[in-house]
């Protein structure tokens, strides 16, 4: 038996663990390795999963259109592997997708959106089969490209906001019809088999994610909150600034909401670090709620808008207030200026009964 018939006997003898082990180790090197949306490396590997991802699905459909009838039998041979290639490019991708989404989520309110991409990841290890279907893996391609995009062409342009993500859209329709001419010119016989259906199921797609960006349950990637706190007072002085806030046991931090001992008339702070990507400029939202107890539910107190520039990596650093704080529970939303959640902090108000001890940091 040659080595190639042992590598591929060993292959088809271990195929589901070794898929379980490729995609539990790339998904601990992606959270180990991708660290910043818009450092070039990052978005290189992106690339590369998105490149590789494409000639997979190109050539699986060449050969089984047989139109390599000729070529070396080694060549002919690694048609057994492609679908596992393309299925452990995939798992890649979205590996990398839900390591950034992730980092920019806000899953109060975009835990359907992270749950789509981690079903998508872990059901990838039940896909291959689907990957031999043209419509499948043309459908799984343009998620991919969608969710690329709706980072990428912020970073580039600077800017955010719905015009924007409705020209992400755009440039994600440009590339996979770009795709599609591919395979028509290569594979006309198989992309004529799904010719009528493609179309549609991508367009469902395409409205699909568009409504879940315009419902705000899509995370406003490329933003996420690095540091997010509440205080007694906060102030900008040289190299940072100054935070008052309680003396606390680490163990209050893990298992409680945070409480401000306020006397009445006084204020409180929350100060907030978002990281946005190199030059990029926008603003964000911090929307205070208090609860009513007697209506049980939260009630917006005010809204707080502040520009932020790209670039730091522990995030731009703003902070907001409210004078005249009464006793109770807080919420502090941090928003894009169209709703999308970037973070959320709560705290408790309480009268203080006796002296309070405060702290003072650099932030």
């Amino acid at each position: 038996m040659n080595l190639f018939r042992r590598f591929e006997h060993f292959y088809e003898k271990h195929e589901r663990r070794i898929s379980s082990f490729a995609l539990l180790f790339g998904f601990i090197m992606d959270n180990l390795t991708l660290r910043r949306i818009d450092l070039l490396y990052d978005n290189l590997v992106i690339l590369f999963y998105l490149t590789v991802a494409g000639v997979s699905i190109l050539l699986l459909n060449v050969f089984e259109e047989r139109r390599v009838a000729g070529l070396h039998p080694f060549l002919s041979k690694i048609h057994t592997f492609l679908p596992t290639v393309t299925q452990m490019v995939f798992g890649g991708l979205f590996s990398a997708f839900v390591v950034f989404y992730s980092r920019s989520a806000s899953f109060v309110t975009s835990w359907p959106f992270m749950l789509i991409l981690l079903g998508l990841l872990v059901g990838n290890e039940f896909f291959k089969k689907r990957y031999e279907r043209l419509v499948f893996q043309v459908s799984i391609y343009f998620v991919a490209l969608f969710s690329y995009f709706i980072f990428s062409v912020p970073m580039l342009l600077g800017r955010m906001g719905s015009l924007v993500f409705l020209l992400s859209g755009v440039v994600s329709m440009l590339a996979i019809k770009l795709f599609l001419f591919g395979l028509r010119k290569f594979v006309p016989r198989r992309y004529e088999e799904s010719r009528v259906l493609m179309p549609r199921v991508i367009g469902m797609l395409f409205v699909l994610i568009n409504a879940l960006y315009f419902l705000n349950i899509i995370p406003p990637i490329p933003l996420s909150l690095k540091e997010a706190g509440a205080f007694h007072f906060i102030e900008k002085v040289a190299g940072g600034y100054r935070v008052v806030g309680e003396e606390r046991g680490w163990y209050e931090n893990l298992f409680s909401v945070k409480t401000l001992h306020v006397r009445e008339g006084g204020s409180a702070y929350i100060f907030s670090a978002i990281f946005a990507p190199t030059r990029l400029q926008t603003s964000i939202v911090h929307h205070w709620y208090y609860y009513n107890k007697e209506k049980g539910l939260w009630v917006s107190s005010h809204k707080v808008k502040l520009p932020i520039l790209g670039g730091r990596g522990g995030g731009y650093r703003l902070y907001s207030f409210k004078h005249n704080i009464t006793p109770g529970l807080w919420r502090v939303n941090v928003e894009t200026t169209n709703g999308l959640g970037v973070g959320r902090l709560e705290f408790k108000v309480e009268r203080p009964e006796g002296g309070v001890v405060f702290e003072e940091e650099i932030l």
